[in-house]
């Protein structure tokens, strides 16, 4: 306890905790929100690494620091951070230009999808087999009388998703990909139970509590803000509703992540924890494929909660 609170006892950690606490960012992105040299945020991180307030994850070139929600104490020492940022000097114009920031993400995910065009089945290069993981995936989501996914891309999962529940919404930011996924309803006779909406994964275009399942399916890694997605997804769902993400359970490598225009390297357990319990979600299971390589993660959305 005594070494998280000397290294949060300096003015610049504090800053670097709070922008920390809205979800992981590299040295360069934290350098750039808060206006400091590279060299002065890496030697706060290693202070706040050796505490073990802040983690880093990835690889070479590839690193992310994050708040290390495995160890309470610390993420309660951060809540309470967070509930007074106002007495912290320069919280606000730093949470102005984090904010900023999300929205470059953002705009760097939809010109990545803008410029693959009809070359959308390259997205799918190098993912595992949906067929290999379906059972797990069905049996997370239930059966919805309506399901949104999240990132419905070209529309590849239209099939299993009608399977599953009897009307879909599919939102993506792309236009090109909207036209693909209308295409494949269509060309598979779904046109009357599928329906597709230009929007964000942090401002999705449905009402509150307006449908009984969401799924992520490989595409957290592409949202600009992850933590603000699925406190959106929490938002449409209906009480007692439930959001299902599938995502890879370690890094992928780097010419991977260039191919397919990712954001984030893959997150942990404790990461989509601490995002979907502000969101009214709590984890309810976890799944692995029996290979070991997709992580099926399911949260429930409380019977007496609303927005």
């Amino acid at each position: 306890m005594e070494r998280v609170f000397k290294a949060l006892g300096d003015g610049n950690r504090l800053r670097i905790a709070l922008i920390l606490d809205r979800g992981p960012l590299s040295v360069g992105e934290i350098t750039w929100v808060l206006g400091l040299s590279q060299s002065n945020v890496s030697h706060h991180l290693k202070k706040l690494t050796d505490a073990g307030v802040v983690c880093r994850r990835g690889d070479r070139g590839w690193a992310f620091y994050g708040i290390n929600r495995n160890e309470p104490l610390v993420g309660d020492i951060i809540a309470a951070i967070v509930a007074r940022r106002g007495t912290v000097a320069a919280s606000e114009a730093d949470y102005r230009r984090l904010s900023a920031l999300y929205r470059e993400r953002r705009s760097r995910s939809r010109e990545f999808f803008k410029a693959l065009g009809s070359r959308w089945g390259v997205i799918r290069e190098g993912l595992p087999p949906p067929e290999t993981y379906a059972e797990s995936l069905s049996s997370a989501l239930g059966t919805p009388d309506s399901l949104l996914e999240v990132g419905i891309g070209a529309g590849h999962m239209i099939p299993f998703l009608c399977r599953v529940a009897r009307r879909v919404v599919g939102v993506d930011n792309s236009p090109e990909m909207l036209s693909e996924a209308a295409a494949a309803a269509s060309s598979l006779g779904l046109s009357s139970r599928v329906e597709t909406r230009l929007g964000e994964a942090e401002h999705l275009p449905l009402g509150d509590g307006s449908v009984d399942a969401v799924l992520m399916h490989f595409m957290l890694h592409h949202a600009g803000n992850p933590g603000e997605a699925m406190m959106e997804a929490g938002r449409v769902l209906s009480p007692g509703g439930v959001l299902v993400v599938a995502e890879f359970t370690g890094p992928t490598a780097g010419s991977f992540r260039r191919r397919h225009g990712d954001l984030w390297p893959g997150f942990t357990r404790e990461e989509l924890t601490s995002w979907c319990l502000p969101a009214g979600l709590a984890p309810e299971s976890w799944m692995e494929t029996k290979d070991g390589s997709v992580m099926i993660s399911a949260f429930r959305k409380g019977k007496e909660h609303a927005h």
